[in-house]
């Protein structure tokens, strides 16, 4: 990497120049190296300023066959050269302080050599990229966090849903525990059976006998009717399909009932005798 220093100084220049507005101005470039014990001094007129090609963003040099190229960037050009010839300025006028705006050009020219020192410029690049790092990171870390509150409310929410379900449904179940257990003990005791056994006969006969001789409830006995019916008559595929349309039909799940419960259990308690062979 190479740095360039531009000096001014006015002379005749004779040659034919691209540059008209310059005038006889003759352009010094000390260009320095990065390598330790390298240094290139080059002179260049207004002529030969044409040789100066624009790239970027540090000052490059790349050897010819036959002479040397220097590359510099636009902006650093134009204020090395304005930098330049303000020292000359300078250097013409009185040294004494007392002079009338002396402040206001030393401030700016402090302000010229930051543009053109590379250092400061790109040291003040990197402290925007930084700023801009940070912003971002801290941007990005705030909706992090943001996500984080809400899905630890979401969570939060979706736990009481349950907590809530669970109690309702041991609620439901306490109630039917305490239906099942006061309907126990409403039922009286069941009338003494004949001692003759139902006929074989008919099923039919047989359900009649039974409907006078208990207490249980009407459904229920229609259901033992038609159980002992379809057992007398029907093979055991058709009963197992009507077993399973009959849970359907009388499931707690499905009817939240006294009677509905009552007649499930009454099922569960025939579906060996029902279904066997």
């Amino acid at each position: 990497m190479l740095f360039a220093k531009l000096r001014v100084s006015h002379h005749h220049d004779p040659e034919p120049s691209d540059f008209s507005h310059l005038g006889s101005t003759r352009y010094e470039y000390n260009y320095y190296s990065a390598s330790p014990g390298y240094v290139d001094n080059v002179s260049l007129t207004t002529s030969n300023l044409t040789e100066l090609l624009i790239s970027g963003p540090y000052y490059s040099r790349y050897r010819g066959t036959r002479k040397s190229i220097y590359r510099v960037v636009p902006d650093v050009l134009a204020s090395a050269m304005a930098e330049a010839e303000a020292d000359d300025r300078f250097e013409s006028q009185p040294s004494s302080s007392s002079l009338s705006g002396d402040e206001d050009y030393q401030e700016r020219m402090r302000a010229a050599r930051e543009v053109v020192n590379p250092f400061k410029r790109f040291a003040k690049q990197r402290e925007e990229q930084q700023r801009a790092q940070a912003r971002g990171l801290e941007k990005a870390k705030r909706e992090r966090e943001e996500r984080e509150k809400e899905r630890r409310e979401m969570k939060k929410e979706k736990e009481k849903r349950e907590e809530e379900r669970a109690q309702a449904r041991k609620a439901r179940e306490t109630a039917k525990e305490e239906a099942e257990a006061a309907r126990s003990k409403k039922e009286p005791a069941p009338a003494a059976s004949n001692d003759k056994k139902p006929s074989s006969a008919s099923a039919e006969r047989a359900c009649s006998e039974d409907l006078g001789a208990s207490a249980e409830l009407s459904a229920v006995r229609e259901l033992r009717c038609e159980l002992e019916k379809s057992k007398a008559d029907e093979p055991h595929r058709k009963r197992k399909q009507r077993f399973k349309k009959l849970q359907l039909k009388w499931h707690p799940d499905k009817n939240r009932s006294d009677k509905a419960t009552a007649v499930f259990q009454f099922l569960q308690s025939k579906k060996s005798w029902y279904l066997g062979k």
